[in-house]
């Protein structure tokens, strides 16, 4: 467990100072409010909350390669200020959130947005304050167990502009037992109001919100917090240094599960095809080298405010006998990943922290799958395609959706970017143009179609038959 420290504690400790910041005076003029577009603060909004949750990954990976029987280096030391500086940047960002919205929980504040679009502006701001909560409890419960990252935490930085006893500041404010009530009234109105709201899937933002707060492991353990733990802060503001050990005792093993989870949210149950042996025997029989796949993920918060069935498309880049037969096993860009390979890692993939390779065993945590296969491609094109797959490989996750940005890429983006001689519908959205994962779907149906289905799964269940028909179901595409 000390491995996670170095890098992680800090990074949530100085985030944590958004919590603070509950207690403010009426943020924004209701004058104000009619001209707020709820549902595009929300798109913005999710950035935010992707860039922060790929911080949580991306730090506790760089902590897991740090060696803990030797001195910390120059050079860690410099990647967990910068790490921190990072985090503080987004922070604000956060606050800013908290600040302008989080009266829009006082059910005694007036407001002349409509209910459901309050609710869903409050949403940001409690769901912002329970981000950060999680990254707060998660650095306490390690806080203690390194007396070296106690001192780092604590000391001064000029050359990074970070203050002394940064920590023990952001602990005597965050128990206090004023922000401990603004939380509490907070959680109490959404859960009185969201109960209001019959059919929360058939909006999309508010179903995001909905997922990110009910995902947040401080929200579904809300009751020991107000009690034992909430108690238990307000104890470390007089003697923050003794008691953490009894903080620790109690939240440690709490928090601690949560690590499995990449981003840091609780995952509210595997997918239908997870560990499905079935069904990943009849998809590897299917599966050919270039095969675009297609995924859903209803369980997920990233799948809440993509627009359309599919949540994730990937590329099947083959096998090492496919590669070969293909002649680019021995390419200079190939030869980089044949570790990966021979491990089955054959699917490239665009996640929060960047283009990767994944076993078919690991994409499959899914309840909806579908392969694709072009129905006209040469061999030469095939192999131009993998090829510029493979040079997408450990490119940055682009949160702006934008296909116009080479350097970034999102999930649907890696198809359109090496799919080169297709002509994608990209419709434009804030002012980008974007591809969607049901963009990519479309190409399976209809006249000119231009891709074959080879497999669908819907619901965990193998669809056999009428395929083309089926998939223009789920598009919600009129079937002739």
């Amino acid at each position: 467990m000390k491995k996670f420290l170095l890098i992680l504690l800090p990074i949530f400790f100085f985030s944590s100072i958004l919590i603070i910041g509950c207690s403010q005076k009426n943020p924004i003029m209701k004058s104000k409010e009619i001209s707020i577009n709820v549902n595009e603060e929300i798109l913005t909004y999710q950035e935010l909350v992707e860039k922060c949750l790929v911080i949580r990954k991306s730090s506790i990976r760089y902590i897991n390669d740090l060696n803990q029987s030797k001195p910390i280096t120059g050079q860690d030391m410099d990647k967990l200020r910068l790490f921190t500086k990072k985090h503080l940047d987004l922070r604000k960002k956060f606050y800013y959130y908290i600040d302008k919205y989080s009266y829009l929980m006082d059910k005694n504040q007036p407001s002349v947005l409509p209910p459901k679009e309050r609710l869903k502006a409050g949403m940001i701001a409690l769901s912002s304050a329970l981000i950060l909560y999680d990254n707060y409890l998660l650095g306490i419960s390690l806080y203690e167990k390194d007396k070296r990252l106690r001192r780092i935490i604590n000391s001064e930085d000029k050359g990074y502009d970070l203050d002394s006893s940064s920590l023990f500041k952001v602990s005597e404010s965050y128990s206090s037992d004023e922000n401990r009530k603004k939380l509490t009234n907070a959680i109490k109105y959404y859960k009185d109001e969201i109960n209001k709201i019959a059919a929360i899937k058939s909006d999309p933002y508010l179903e995001y919100l909905h997922q990110l707060i009910e995902q947040s492991p401080s929200y579904q353990n809300n009751k020991n917090m107000r009690s034992r733990l909430w108690f238990r802060l307000k104890v470390a503001r007089h003697k923050i240094k003794d008691d953490f050990e009894n903080l620790l005792s109690d939240g440690s093993n709490f928090f601690s599960k949560f690590f499995g989870n990449s981003v840091g949210l609780v995952e509210t149950r595997k997918g239908k095809l997870y560990h499905n042996e079935k069904v990943l025997t009849y998809i590897n029989n299917d599966l050919q080298i270039g095969d675009i796949l297609l995924e859903k993920t209803p369980f997920r918060l990233t799948d809440s405010l993509i627009p359309g069935h599919w949540g994730h498309a990937a590329v099947y880049i083959g096998s090492e006998k496919e590669l070969k037969e293909l002649g680019i096993w021995m390419h200079p860009i190939v030869k980089k990943y044949h570790s990966e390979i021979r491990k089955n890692k054959l699917i490239v993939e665009a996640l929060r922290d960047g283009v990767q390779l994944n076993s078919l065993k690991h994409f499959l945590n899914i309840d909806d799958f579908s392969a694709l296969r072009y129905i006209e491609e040469s061999k030469e094109e095939k192999r131009k395609r993998i090829i510029l797959t493979f040079r997408q490989m450990g490119k940055a996750y682009d949160f702006n959706f934008d296909v116009e940005t080479s350097d970034k890429i999102v999930c649907s983006e890696l198809v359109y970017i090496t799919s080169t001689t297709i002509n994608w519908e990209t419709p434009k959205t804030l002012g980008r143009y974007t591809i969607s994962p049901d963009n990519v779907a479309m190409k399976s149906v209809g006249e000119k179609k231009l891709f074959s289905i080879v497999s669908l799964i819907h619901d965990g269940e193998i669809v056999t038959e009428k395929k083309n028909s089926y998939m223009k179901k789920l598009l919600k595409v009129s079937v002739k």
